[in-house]
């Protein structure tokens, strides 16, 4: 067997299961594909799909940062440091719940 050596290759050697190097070579030869030709592409696809999926991450942590600056910027509804036990009663927006009373709820008055 004549191998040409080419400079921006190199050889790899690895252990596989034997049912699984069958099965492959099979395959192979039914396709008429060379080992080297399937294996380089599904390792520049493994690559591709991790590359892309480390970006995607990147983009993930570079988002939720975002948010966490942004939220540092609002100031929250309740402030601990407040010398007051609450800020609601500052807020203009705000209504305070109603309390229900007996009067309102007479049930038998309902029917």
């Amino acid at each position: 067997m004549n191998v040409q050596t080419n400079p921006n290759s190199s050889s790899i050697t690895f252990f596989i299961p034997n049912h699984l190097k069958n099965g492959f070579d099979e395959l192979i030869r039914f396709k008429r594909i060379s080992r080297t030709s399937i294996l380089n592409s599904l390792m520049e696809t493994y690559m591709r799909n991790e590359y892309q999926k480390l970006k995607d991450d990147d983009e993930i942590t570079s988002l939720i940062e975002n948010v966490k600056l942004r939220n540092k910027t609002v100031e929250p509804l309740r402030n601990p440091t407040s010398k007051t036990s609450s800020n609601w009663g500052n807020r203009s927006d705000y209504d305070p719940p109603m309390i229900p009373s007996d009067n309102d709820l007479k049930w038998e008055n309902s029917y």
